[in-house]
Formats: C-alpha cells, structure tokens, sequence
C-alpha cells in the first residue's frame, strides 16, 4: 500500500476491454507500476474485475489511491466496451476520481504491443507477417491502425508518436476495405493491426508495409502512452454520463432501424 508521504502521487488506472484480449494498467507518477493481459479472448465479462484487483497489488495502491482512470471507450466488440465502461464508472464513483476516455483505436497506434503473454502472441489472425518472420518497423513510423469489424468492414485511425507526443493524422472512423486506396497518408506509414493482418495482401498492392502482430493491439498500455502525448482531453467527474465510441451501430440498434416486415 501507499505510505502516507506518497498520497499526493499521480496514480493512473487504465482499462481496455473491447479488443481481442482485455488488458489492464496501473502508472504511478508517470511510470507503468503492473500491467495484466487476459490470457483468453473475450475473457472481458469474468476477468476484468480480478484483473483489476490483481494489478492494483501488483503496484501497491488501492482504489481510493487513483487519481483518474483512463478506459477505452471503443471502437471493439460491443460488449467488451460496454463492461469496461460500465466498470470505470463504477470505480469512479467509488473512488470519487475522474473518468478519461480515450480512443481505443488511437491507443492501438502508440506502438506498445509490450507486456503480452504467450498466449496473445500465439493467436495472431491469419494473413500478416509473425514477429520472428519481419523486423518491427521503426517506433517514428506513423501507424495506420486498421481493426477487424468483419466482412470487408474496417475501425481505422492513423497517429504518429515522436518524441512522446501524439499527432492524429486520420480521426477514428468505420470504412471499408475498397476505401484503403483513397487515404492520403504519409509515404512512410505502416499499417497494423487485426485488420491489416487479414487484409495485408491489399494492402501490400498498395505498397504499405504491414507491422507484425500484436501491433495494433488496443491495450491499456497503449490507452496510457495516448493520454501522455496528446493533450489532455475532458476529464468525466464521477456519476457523469457520456457515450461509448462505437463508429457504426450495435446490431439491436441496426435491427431496430429497419422497416418492419410486411
């Protein structure tokens, strides 16, 4: 636990819930203290709460130490950005600390596909390069971020991290894989992500390099590196309500817009 001359310290929990494997984060002054990443996908709903206990011992703080909680708010699999906002506005009102959200898809751009274990390592998509078959592009490249949403569906963003500082080159949004030949993106760029992986052959016709898996991991590390370098956006106070980032609509709400059958 935090000894008395230490309350004062900046501590900062993050929590990524919606990609593949949720992953969990504590910084205390600006240094990551634990980092925890589910072992099994779509482990969301049955290890996020353990996983935050967990961490939170594994950086000797509590609950009531947290000064702001930093939590992905999508895009990813609707239930898993669902829980881990639902859960970061629990602890918010526990701890009485803030609430930041932050952009999953940037997150997965700031190049810190570190801390995993095995087992995300050996459940890359099929279609990319593997760590041990390509060297890892330089960390100054700018990252094209392209997420799976099925089909020929994407989640996109491009950032660049120099420096520690953030720039948004392409703002998150949903597109379609035959939309990748229209970006207008630094000659430099590689693209990461699930994504890219599975449709790297198109994206190679395009001449863009494609990173090795788990780049482009949407990660609680990664949701820490994007709070550092791009400046700070509004802090949610506890109780407050705002919604999750989801690009396209959930399925219900897909169903609910269609015309009623005759």
């Amino acid at each position: 636990m935090m000894a008395a001359s230490d309350q004062e310290a900046s501590v900062v929990l993050a929590l990524e819930a919606g990609s593949e494997f949720g992953s969990v984060a504590v910084e205390v002054d600006g240094e990551l203290a634990a980092v925890l990443v589910a072992n099994e996908r779509r482990r969301q709903a049955a290890d996020l709460v353990p996983m935050i206990r967990t961490v939170l011992a594994r950086a000797g703080v509590r609950v009531q130490d947290l000064s702001e909680i930093v939590v992905g708010k999508g895009p990813g699999s609707f239930t898993g950005v669902r829980i881990g906002i639902a859960t970061a506005r629990g602890l918010s009102m526990g701890s009485g600390c803030p609430v930041r959200p932050l952009s999953s898809i940037l997150a997965a751009g700031t190049g810190t596909g570190t801390h995993l274990p095995n087992a995300v390592l050996q459940a890359m998509p099929a279609g990319g390069p593997t760590p041990d078959k390509v060297e890892a592009p330089a960390p100054d490249r700018p990252r094209l971020v392209l997420l799976d949403a099925r089909g020929n569906r994407l989640w996109m963003g491009c950032v660049a991290t120099r420096a520690g500082r953030v720039e948004v080159l392409l703002e998150p949004r949903a597109a379609l894989v035959e939309d990748l030949a229209a970006l207008d993106l630094p000659e430099e760029v590689v693209a990461c992500g699930g994504g890219a992986l599975r449709h790297a052959d198109v994206l190679r016709r395009l001449g863009l390099d494609v990173a090795p898996w788990p780049e482009g991991l949407p990660s609680a590390p990664g949701l820490l590196a994007l709070r550092r370098g791009l400046p700070k956006g509004p802090l949610q106070p506890p109780g407050s309500r705002w919604s999750p980032d989801y690009l396209r609509p959930s399925q219900p709400e897909r169903e609910a817009l269609r015309p009623e059958a005759s």
